[in-house]
């Protein structure tokens, strides 16, 4: 056996090494990735240095064309050299993740934050993996980064009027403004008087009450908002018709909305309770704001108050400051201390993984938790739902704006509004859209695709079926068209088309006939089959409607006693179709009227009837498989 030098000229390097190295390239072209992984272990631990400068370019060339298994099978012998290489951990990580091994990657990625525990990469990848999102490295950076210092909850703007809060606020400030103003005006005057008399002390005094007003603050308190929301609460609070309570339910809704966000949480789990509790009303939001609510309450006060200096722009809320702070709060005497919310969320998101406020807020209860890797796990999973979404949180809005698209002719950025809304949730009306957008781009496959997925919704959908009945028709329309032109194959091609979508008796024929031309005497056979079976069962159909009508005619007779005329429509309808009921009814007529030779014959005639019909069963499960008889069709041509 040869030795060769190493790369370096300074020591040789074994044969084996390099025919186990040259062995495992081969089998990594063969993408027997487990395997060459194992040559180049053997090839390691023969000649260390060797191997090692060999794989780290056969690494990096695999890396260029991306063959992520290639690299991971390489990688992981180049780790097992450099065991304290955490950049290496982090992107082998990312291969694993792009095969789907993500316990793989997980456990890449914190061996690298062992190492490097303030590694950025490594610990924004790991959430990643860890909300099955496609992202790496600078991606999983850009789209958690709206997100990453979020330490407010992410509300839904208010409800009628989203400026409401401003504008109250700024009501609300004129009319402190103009309370200050005629109390100041009013002391001057009072102070004039006393000046006048010489009432020097007076004069100090009312000097200083000036003074003190004009420093106070002309901003509202949270109680002097819930003061004026309550006067209107009360207005409509007693109303019976359907306005005034929606309007009661949205200023509730607001109120709600408002105390949460400026720290009242109590309050604000009262107003939504209070909307829980109507039986006639259900906001979809309610249930993770009062989980909301039940978290604010828990949050001490001294971390509530650091939260509120760190935050530099808030997502939502009015952009006026109330006078005056909110009330403690200890985690200790809130009345929620023994629930969970955390817990409460996540069964909501288990029900709805898609939801977009679930998984930004439940990303802000963590935050503040101080669990900064599941935080950005949920603001990863809802980061990428809005970049779909175009920044919109609810479905509902989704789709209008998708809409709006649609009618403006913007139909690719419509188009991928309405799939997003089409992988979250079953929603025959997105997909009504999806069908018309591909008809207006002449794609009849795709936009039969959309419809039936409606049916599938929705079984008795009249807008599919109509849109199915037009593409049913364009197919056939068009397969004609091809057969007018001699060009058959793509004629055969459009009718199948058509059969895709409804297997009319017509069109059955009509495909039967092309595949006869083709001279496809198998495909044509099997067509002409089922078109005989629907004839048959229509024809059944029919016959059974008949016999309907005469056991009813039955029936009116046997009610009126006019029994020879009963009779005779039953042995009609007797005569059409093994019957049971049929035959007791006759039978019985029969022996009241005593005509035993009627009832004999009639015994004699069932008999044989029950036993031609179980002759014909076994006839048929004998047969059951094989090709059916082919009648011959007229020829088309």
């Amino acid at each position: 056996m040869f030795n060769f030098l190493d790369p370096k000229g300074t020591k040789q390097v074994p044969q084996k090494a390099i025919d186990l190295l040259e062995h495992g390239k081969k089998l990594l072209k063969s993408r027997l990735y487990k395997r060459a992984m194992i040559e180049f272990n053997k090839a390691f631990q023969e000649a260390p240095e060797y191997c090692t400068e060999n794989l780290d370019v056969l690494f990096k060339q695999y890396r260029t064309v991306a063959n992520y298994e290639a690299c991971l099978s390489i990688g992981l012998i180049l780790l097992k050299t450099n065991p304290e290489d955490y950049k290496l951990a982090t992107v082998l990580g990312n291969c694993a993740r792009k095969q789907q091994s993500y316990m793989q990657a997980n456990n890449l990625y914190r061996h690298a934050l062992k190492l490097q525990k303030d590694y950025k990469m490594a610990f924004f990848n790991l959430a990643a993996s860890l909300a099955r999102v496609e992202k790496y490295d600078n991606k999983v950076t850009a789209t958690l980064q709206p997100f990453a210092a979020l330490r407010e909850y992410v509300l839904p703007d208010y409800m009628v009027e989203p400026d409401m809060f401003d504008r109250i606020i700024k009501d609300l400030t004129d009319i402190l403004a103009e309370r200050a103003l005629k109390e100041v005006m009013e002391l001057q005057r009072m102070m004039e008087a006393k000046s006048a008399n010489n009432e020097l002390l007076e004069v100090h005094r009312l000097q200083r009450e000036i003074q003190a007003i004009e420093v106070r603050p002309t901003t509202p308190s949270f109680d002097d908002v819930k003061e004026f929301i309550n006067a209107r609460l009360l207005d409509l609070k007693d109303g019976t018709d359907y306005e005034s309570r929606k309007q009661y339910i949205a200023y509730l809704y607001n109120m709600g909305l408002f105390a949460l966000k400026n720290g009242y949480a109590l309050y604000a789990l009262e107003c939504f309770f209070s909307i829980a509790d109507d039986p006639n009303y259900a906001l979809e939001d309610i249930p993770w704001l009062i989980i909301l609510g039940k978290h604010a309450t828990k949050v001490p006060t001294a971390k509530r108050l650091m939260i509120a200096k760190s935050v530099k722009k808030k997502i939502s809320g009015p952009t006026a400051v109330l006078t005056g702070n909110p009330p403690a709060t200890d985690p200790e005497t809130s009345p929620y201390k023994d629930e969970e919310p955390l817990n409460q969320m996540t069964d909501l998101l288990r029900e709805d993984p898609s939801d977009r406020y679930l998984n930004i807020n439940m990303g802000v209860m963590l935050n503040i938790e101080g669990n900064r890797l599941m935080a950005y796990k949920h603001f990863l999973a809802g980061g990428v739902l809005l970049e779909k979404s175009e920044g919109i949180y609810r479905r509902k809005d989704i789709f209008r704006k998708a809409v709006e698209y649609y009618e403006t002719d913007q139909l690719k950025k419509a188009l991928k509004l309405l799939k997003t809304l089409c992988e979250e949730e079953k929603n025959s009306q997105a997909l009504w859209y999806i069908g018309r957008i591909y008809l207006k781009r002449n794609k009849w496959d795709e936009a039969v695709d959309a419809f039936k997925k409606i049916q599938e919704i929705n079984p008795t959908s009249e807008m599919a079926k109509q849109e199915l009945a037009t593409a049913h028709d364009h197919f056939y329309q068009s397969g004609e068209e091809y057969f007018n032109e001699g060009k058959y194959k793509a004629a055969v091609g459009q009718f199948e088309k058509a059969l895709n979508v409804n297997r009319a008796p017509d069109t059955i024929k009509r495909t039967a006939a092309v595949y006869r031309v083709l001279r496809n005497k198998v495909k044509a056979a099997e067509l002409q089959a089922e078109y005989d079976k629907i004839l048959e069962s229509e024809k059944k159909g029919e016959m059974e409607k008949i016999r309907h009508e005469y056991i009813a005619q039955g029936q009116a007779f046997l009610k009126k006693k006019v029994y020879h005329k009963a009779i005779h429509n039953y042995e009609l309808a007797f005569r059409m179709k093994v019957d049971k009921d049929i035959f007791m009814i006759l039978a019985y007529l029969y022996k009241s009227l005593g005509q035993k030779d009627n009832l004999q014959h009639l015994v004699l005639r069932w008999n044989k009837m029950v036993e031609f019909e179980e002759k014909e069963k076994e006839f048929q499960k004998q047969n059951d498989g094989t090709t059916p008889t082919r009648k011959e069709d007229e020829m088309v041509m």
